[in-house]
């Protein structure tokens, strides 16, 4: 787990806070007032000299959660009620980015690639099983009492951008691992049934076939702005590596697609030659070699969790030739082998 004051959030959340107070008929502070509420000097930013201009830390994060949690009625979810005054334009370039996007599956990929900027308490990654698109959230740092509230709060945020796909487009389902305090979370437009707690990951799943959905707001002119400025924003907060993300999606499409990822094809569809993209991915710290087996052992456990294919049938989609091998590949990562990450017997494609 990373410690919260290590992670950065946008500052401009404490927007959040101020329409939030409005909505619930409380005197709300200015924004000066909302950053001296959370330990931070208007005037000078956050106390941490490492926290970039335009950003806190996690625990100042924290704290806006704990001060809107406190004024939150019991009746509703409090998740749900922060969620009423958490627009997609408060997540500021990233938000306005995913909305004038082509189509989800380009409004996903940004999001998995400047999602750090926004919303760093999680890791996200796309998986497609059974022609099911997952949306699997991994959290990487702990908010204490906040868990569940920060983990609904993101899973809300993130689903706010099917809202923007033209019609007709699926009520999609949210998983919980943990089991709600109190009222359940009611997020509008989705159906009850389509939110589940107890689970054994924190996503979200939807067709397939919703990723090619055009987005009703797209502009190939905002898009090149916004990218702009976010990748400035990455190079200020991380190490910016925009050639690994590029060389990932291309093995994940081949993972998806149940293809084999060569470094000569893969090399081929970038215009480069194989020792052009081995080299530009060892200036970014990457080797083809280990993203290559990162997704397909991270898409392994999808495929173990979310369907009943033997354990050597995975393993031979995932590229190796024997069980053994595979199992020790993935315990490795996971420090479970393939059989202990299984799912109990009569598991059905598509549940938690």
């Amino acid at each position: 787990m990373i410690p919260l004051r290590a992670l950065m959030f946008p500052i401009q959340y404490q927007e959040v806070g101020e329409a939030f107070m409005r909505a619930k008929g409380l005197s709300s502070p200015t924004a000066a007032e909302w950053l001296a509420t959370l330990g931070i000097d208007p005037a000078r930013g956050s106390d941490a000299p490492d926290v970039p201009p335009g950003f806190v830390h996690g625990e100042h994060f924290a704290a806006l959660l704990r001060i809107l949690s406190q004024h939150c009625s019991d009746d509703r979810a409090h998740s749900e009620q922060i969620l009423e005054c958490f627009p997609v334009s408060a997540h500021g370039p990233l938000g306005l980015l995913a909305i004038v996007a082509t189509n989800m599956r380009e409004c996903i990929d940004y999001a998995i690639q400047f999602g750090p900027l926004v919303m760093p308490a999680f890791g996200l990654r796309m998986e497609i099983i059974d022609h099911q698109v997952h949306l699997i959230f991994e959290r990487r740092t702990d908010f204490g009492a906040f868990n569940k509230l920060i983990t609904e709060i993101t899973l809300g945020c993130y689903g706010q951008f099917k809202n923007y796909a033209d019609t007709p487009r699926p009520d999609g389902d949210y998983y919980f691992r943990h089991q709600p305090d109190g009222v359940p979370m009611y997020i509008p437009g989705t159906p009850p049934r389509c939110i589940h707690y107890g689970c054994r990951e924190d996503k979200l799943v939807f067709p397939e076939e919703f990723l090619d959905r055009p987005l009703i707001m797209t502009s190939r002119g905002s898009r090149n702005a916004l990218e702009s400025v976010l990748k400035e924003q990455v190079a200020v907060l991380a190490p910016q590596q925009p050639f690994t993300h590029k060389v990932r999606q291309l093995i994940q499409r081949d993972v998806h697609a149940g293809l084999p990822s060569e470094l000569a094809s893969v090399a081929q569809r970038l215009e480069l030659s194989s020792r052009t993209l081995s080299r530009r991915l060892q200036e970014e710290h990457n080797t083809f070699a280990q993203l290559n087996a990162q997704i397909r052992i991270e898409h392994a456990k999808a495929q173990l969790l979310h369907t009943n294919k033997p354990v050597s049938q995975i393993a031979q989609e995932a590229g190796f030739n024997e069980v053994g091998s595979f199992s020790r590949a993935f315990k490795r990562v996971y420090d479970k082998t393939p059989s202990e990450m299984r799912v109990p017997s009569g598991f059905v494609s598509g549940q938690a």
